[in-house]
């Protein structure tokens, strides 16, 4: 066979457009800032007007980054994985890849994802003994 990567399936455009453009969002606004007013984006801004697409930009990128760290929405984190490959038409993939110091934390949560372990189990009390079948 050839070696070429197979195109994904897609999930309907009602489901994949809006996490397709908020991971658009997330990561242009990540690319076009730079990280002193990245940072003044998280606090009061010290001052410093902040433009709300920033605030709004800067959330977006942590809950992508907090996603892929938690893994504890199996779909939502299928339909991000696939938006972060096409976003954009493919730009967002390129300004990660072109940028890995100011993507370092998403870069950082993409390649720790192991997607053959399941999702961590938030606590591990009555659940988790359930879920192993009542030990």
């Amino acid at each position: 066979g050839d070696p070429v990567a197979r195109r994904p399936t897609l999930p309907p455009p009602d489901l994949y457009g809006p996490v397709e453009k908020f991971v658009a969002d997330a990561v242009s606004a990540r690319s076009e800032s730079d990280d002193s007013l990245w940072s003044a984006a998280g606090g009061d801004g010290g001052g410093t007007p902040i433009p709300p697409d920033l605030v709004r930009g800067r959330r977006s990128y942590l809950a992508v980054c907090d996603l892929l760290r938690k893994r504890d929405d199996p779909a939502l984190l299928h339909r991000v994985l696939l938006a972060l490959r096409t976003a954009g038409g493919g730009s967002a993939l390129t300004s990660v890849a072109t940028a890995p110091r100011t993507h370092s934390r998403l870069l950082h949560f993409v390649f720790r994802l192991d997607p053959f372990a399941p999702p961590p189990q938030a606590g591990g009390g009555q659940g988790a003994v359930a879920a192993r079948g009542g030990d």
